[in-house]
């Protein structure tokens, strides 16, 4: 069980890397999310001539996707039930795991087990596909899973579907065939509900 922690914490650094990466640039690009909204709400103003952002977007609770596609509730993707017949087990309630938009998450504890369910919101299929394609290493395609859907070293799952790309890890001591087979199931049940 331990590799599946080491390859969800390289997964967390990765996206963290990448997310920075992008919103910190000044460039208009797709990951720079609500970033504008935030620098002008802590006292620095942009200095490329664009008016201030309504910092109202920025209030507790505001649902302002950024950039990106529709905003996600990754935590609704999943039932608890669901989880329980699926993993053996009952889950806690689901924690956001979550970044600036277009990025979110939701894990679920199960004390012998944890599920990850991770999404990125694409403002286009052709976004979703040239992030899609960036999975490095060694790949397996997975059949029946949205428009493509692979897995690798870092994780159980990942596929996309519309603008929608997203990644599901299993976490419990069982082989990688079979998170792989738990991850499936899972995505079977995510995409119908995705915005």
């Amino acid at each position: 069980m331990s590799h599946r922690w080491v390859r969800l914490a390289a997964l967390a650094v990765v996206l963290a890397l990448f997310a920075a990466a992008c919103s910190g640039s000044g460039e208009d690009n797709s990951l720079s999310a609500t970033t504008s909204g935030r620098a002008s709400s802590s006292g620095s103003s942009p200095d490329d001539g664009t008016e201030d952002v309504d910092e109202s977007a920025d209030a507790p609770g505001a649902s302002e996707p950024g950039e990106g596609g529709s905003p996600v509730d990754a935590c609704s993707l999943l039932t608890l039930d669901e989880i329980g017949e699926i993993m053996g087990g009952v889950p806690s309630q689901g924690e956001v795991e979550g970044s600036p938009a277009p990025f979110y998450g939701c894990r679920w504890d199960g004390g012998s087990f944890a599920v990850g369910v991770s999404v990125i919101s694409w403002s286009s299929t052709e976004e979703a596909r040239d992030s899609f394609d960036l999975f490095l290493g060694d790949v397996t395609e997975v059949d029946g899973v949205g428009d493509a859907a692979l897995s690798n070293i870092l994780t159980d799952l990942a596929f996309i579907t519309g603008s929608y790309e997203v990644t599901i890890d299993v976490l419990v001591d069982a082989d990688d065939a079979t998170e792989a087979a738990m991850a499936k199931e899972f995505a079977l049940l995510v995409i119908p509900r995705l915005p």
